[in-house]
C-alpha cells in the first residue's frame, strides 16, 4: 500500500510496513499510516513496486506527521513512537555550538530564535551549553550545532537534524525507543539572511532552516504543505519563522508522552520554564501591549517607553504564512495597523527589537 512520499513532495510512493496492515480483503484494507506518509491519494501498487493497480478517488489529508523509530523484532519491521527523556539530569538535553559556530553571531542568535520558539511554544527542555571543539556529526553523546565543512551534506540540503535512539525490551514483549542524541548540521556555503530582516529572493531564511531542522529535532515529521514550516524543501525569499497550530499540536503530543512516560526506565523530561529566558527577551515582552484583541478595522501595539527600539513586524496565519510586514520607525511609540484587507480568524503577530524577539496571537472578527 503507497502512500504520497512527504520526503519528495508526493512525486514517489512510501509503503507501508507488512506490520502495518492490519486486514486485506477483496474489498477492503484496513493500514495504518506510515510516518513519511504524505497529503494526496493512496495507491495499491504490484510487489516489483512498478505498477499501480489501483488508487484511491479521494485524497488523505496528512497535517502533520511524527518520526519513528523502525526495528525488525525477528518477524519484520515495526515501526515504534519515539520521545524524549531528561537526559542531561536537569530535564532534558543540552546542545553545544562548535566555536566556529559560536563565533558567528548572526547565525548564532538566529538559531537561538527559533530554539526559543519552540521551547516556549511546546515546553521541550533544551539548553544551549558550553561551547565545543568537536567539528563532527557523530554519535558521540555530543548534541552539536553547527555548520558542516565543503561538501558533507548533499547538493541541495540547507540543513540535517540526526536524531539517534535507544531501545529496549520490556516485559518480554514491549519495545521502547527515545531520542538519545541528536545532531544539527547547517551548508557552510549556502548565501544565508540570518535576520532579523527577512531573506530576499536570492537569499534562503537561516531562521526558516533552524526552526524546520529543531522541528526534526522534536521528533516532527515532513508534510506535502508548501506553507508549512515542516514542507520538505524551501525556496530563495521564503520566510517561514512562526509554528503553526498543526506545528505545535503535533509536538505538543511528543511532548505529552516525553514527560509523562518513563522508556526504558529512563526518567521522564521535565518541561521547559519559559520565564528562564533572558530579561531582555522578557522585557520586551512584557514592554509591547496590543489593543484590541480581538480586533476588527485596526490594531494598536504600543510601547511602554521610546528606550525600545522596534525593528519589523509581521503577522503570521496559522499555517505559519507571512501576510504583512512592516519596518517600525523608531520614534514611533504607538504603531497602528489597518486589519481591513484580512480575513476573519486567528493570527500570530511577531515583534523584533534586535535579537529578541516577541509573539503575540491576535484574533481578527
Amino acid at each position: 500500500v503507497g502512500f504520497r512520499n512527504s520526503d519528495d513532495g508526493g512525486s514517489s510512493y512510501v509503503f507501508a510496513l507488512a506490520s502495518q496492515i492490519l486486514t486485506w480483503t477483496d474489498t477492503q484494507i484496513t493500514v495504518e499510516v506510515p510516518s513519511k506518509a504524505g497529503t494526496g491519494t493512496i495507491a495499491i501498487i504490484n510487489s516489483a513496486g512498478d505498477t499501480i493497480l489501483a488508487s484511491s478517488s479521494s485524497s488523505l489529508a496528512v497535517d502533520y506527521a511524527q518520526l519513528n523509530a523502525t526495528y525488525d523484532v525477528g518477524s519484520g519491521d515495526y515501526a515504534y513512537q519515539t520521545q524524549h527523556i531528561n537526559d542531561d539530569g536537569s530535564g532534558g538535553y543540552v546542545w553545544q555550538m562548535f566555536t566556529d559556530f559560536d563565533s558567528n553571531t548572526a547565525a548564532k542568535e538566529s538559531f537561538i530564535r527559533a530554539f526559543d520558539s519552540w521551547r516556549c511554544e511546546t515546553a521541550i527542555n533544551w539548553t544551549i551549553g558550553a561551547t565545543t571543539t568537536t567539528d563532527v556529526v557523530a554519535s558521540d553523546g555530543i548534541n552539536i550545532i553547527r555548520f558542516d565543512n565543503g561538501a558533507e551534506l548533499p547538493d541541495g540540503v540547507l540543513g540535517r537534524c540526526t536524531s539517534r535512539y535507544s531501545g529496549c525490551i520490556v516485559g518480554g514483549t514491549d519495545l521502547q525507543w527515545y531520542v538519545s542524541e541528536l545532531d544539527i548540521n547547517f551548508n557552510d556555503t549556502t548565501n544565508w539572511q540570518y535576520g532579523p530582516t527577512l531573506a530576499n529572493g536570492a537569499q534562503i531564511d537561516f531562521e526558516t532552516v533552524a526552526v524546520h531542522e529543531l522541528g526534526h529535532g522534536h521528533q516532527l515529521a515532513h508534510v506535502i504543505n508548501s506553507s508549512a514550516i515542516m514542507n520538505y524543501s524551501l525556496g530563495f525569499g521564503v520566510n517561514k519563522r512562526v509554528l503553526s497550530s498543526n506545528d505545535i499540536a503535533c509536538a505538543g503530543d511528543i511532548q505529552s508522552r516525553s514527560n509523562s512516560f518513563t522508556p526504558c526506565g529512563q526518567p521522564s523530561m521535565v518541561d521547559f520554564d519559559c520565564s528562564t529566558l533572558s530579561i531582555n527577551e522578557s522585557n520586551l515582552a512584557e514592554a509591547i501591549s496590543v489593543y484590541p484583541n480581538p480586533a476588527t478595522n485596526e490594531l494598536f501595539i504600543k510601547k511602554s517607553n521610546n528606550s525600545i527600539a522596534l525593528d519589523r513586524i509581521e503577522i503570521y496565519s496559522v499555517t505559519g504564512k507571512m501576510v504583512y510586514s512592516e519596518i517600525v520607525e523608531e520614534s514611533v511609540l504607538e504603531q497602528k495597523l489597518d486589519l481591513r484587507t484580512f480575513s476573519k480568524g486567528v493570527y500570530f503577530l511577531s515583534i523584533s527589537s534586535g535579537i529578541n524577539n516577541t509573539v503575540k496571537k491576535i484574533v481578527i472578527n
